[in-house]
């Protein structure tokens, strides 16, 4: 082998490892920013859901008349209508109002942590790829209770 193949052979190596590095950055967590990434309900979607809306916007509290318990309550929106718009991010005011800044009066959450920068990413990526949310139990999700003082 000359120095000069060994060489190319060391480039297209090294080359295999940082694509390989590269890929490992935008696992779960971190969205890649391209639609190319497909964003699952149950495993980014729905956590998000659970942890920062469904505190207000459920069968109990319906704030702003939206209830996000499941995907029929969902799509039918709130008081000011439909929150998703699929393919539309930029219609939807479910990722809309996560954009505000927190001191805004439409800012969401309203209480509690606001998303990180990767949550409304999935969040505008799922909403960009249609919306999709499974019907029956995969979709459903489960009501939280607030604690004291926190809503």
């Amino acid at each position: 082998m000359t120095p000069l193949s060994r060489h190319r052979l060391c480039f297209v190596f090294a080359s295999g490892l940082f694509a390989v590095a590269m890929a490992a950055c935008g696992g779960p967590g971190k969205p890649s920013g391209t639609a190319e990434a497909k964003v699952d309900f149950s495993g980014e979607i729905k956590p998000l859901l659970q942890e920062h809306c469904v505190r207000c916007h459920n069968d109990q509290s319906l704030f702003g008349g939206l209830n996000l318990m499941n995907r029929a309550l969902a799509f039918r929106g709130g008081n000011n209508g439909p929150v998703i718009v699929p393919g539309h991010p930029e219609q939807s005011r479910l990722y809309l109002v996560t954009l505000l800044p927190a001191d805004q009066d439409h800012a969401m959450p309203a209480t509690g942590a606001v998303l990180s920068d990767a949550e409304k990413e999935w969040l505008r990526l799922w909403i960009e790829q249609g919306a999709t949310w499974p019907e029956g139990e995969e979709g459903v999700l489960s009501p939280v209770q607030a604690t004291p003082g926190t809503v």
